[in-house]
């Protein structure tokens, strides 16, 4: 986020450059040349600039706008799978709670999105749920490439679907009995940021994915800290299931010297502060 700021007062200090150097030029050349000449210097300095800072112009908009995702003319025609999930960022004493997924991997919780009512999203955008197992009514399925940003802009309105991260938080944490239901009865959530991922080859799938990730902070009461700064990993339940990872360790995904083997999920890292997405 601070990044973001900085990129933008600079953007803004640039620019007010660039104007304030084009209004002197137009007055110092004022008796020399017309409104014509004007115009092109004005241009000229206009593109130099876009040159000069495109990349951070484009990273930028990215940012604001997509967290990483960029369309390309070509998919159109082509379908492709989209995957919209939100992680629950989970800190205890600077380190980050996460949970033993089906592939055998720690990562935040969290899970698909659901939608209220896939019919009618099926005759709005063409977007059919796929065979793969899960919810029916999970936001993981295909779609022709040229009705996504319609997709995403009916997603960002926050209607027709689900809003919250609290269902995956109590299936896997509560329902499992890893966090008793007395003490976590009330949640709380903040949104942190969004990310895209692709549009890629998925090899799993073998197919063209857009994926998307939105990050929850839970924010805890003070008794929910508590408790979970007391977590007891020498419960074999809970040690089977739960990791308390470090900042370095989840940039690592779990490789050391000690262990050259990945134990973490790929989307894991899109939890922490400064991530960046290549």
């Amino acid at each position: 986020m601070k990044k973001l700021f900085k990129d933008i007062f600079w953007i803004i200090i640039i620019g007010t450059f660039v104007i304030m150097a084009t209004y002197y030029l137009l007055k110092i050349f004022d008796k020399e040349f017309k409104t014509a000449i004007y115009i092109e210097i004005s241009i000229a300095i206009i593109i130099a600039f876009i040159r000069m800072f495109y990349k951070k112009i484009i990273d930028l908009f990215n940012k604001i706008f997509y967290k990483g995702y960029e369309y390309k003319k070509e998919y159109d025609d082509k379908e492709i799978r989209l995957s919209f999930a939100y992680l629950i960022r989970i800190r205890i004493n600077n380190k980050y709670l996460l949970i033993k997924s089906k592939r055998d991997k720690y990562q935040p919780v969290g899970g698909v999105y659901h939608i209220d009512d896939k019919a009618k999203i099926n005759d709005k955008f063409g977007f059919y749920r796929d065979s793969n197992p899960g919810d029916a009514n999970d936001i993981r399925g295909n779609i022709l490439g040229r009705n996504i940003k319609k997709f995403i802009k009916w997603f960002n309105k926050k209607t027709e679907r689900e809003i919250t991260p609290d269902r995956e938080f109590r299936e896997e944490l509560i329902a499992s009995e890893l966090l008793p239901s007395e003490i976590f009865s009330e949640l709380n959530f903040s949104y942190f940021d969004t990310f895209y991922k692709g549009v890629n080859h998925d090899n799993f799938y073998n197919t063209l994915q857009l994926l998307r990730l939105d990050i929850f902070d839970f924010i805890p009461t003070k008794e929910q800290e508590r408790y979970l700064a007391n977590l007891d990993f020498k419960n074999k339940k809970i040690k089977a299931n739960l990791y308390l990872a470090t900042n370095d360790e989840i940039k690592r995904l779990g490789v050391s010297e000690a262990n050259d083997k990945q134990i973490f999920g790929t989307q894991t890292p899109f939890i922490l502060e400064g991530f960046k997405n290549e």
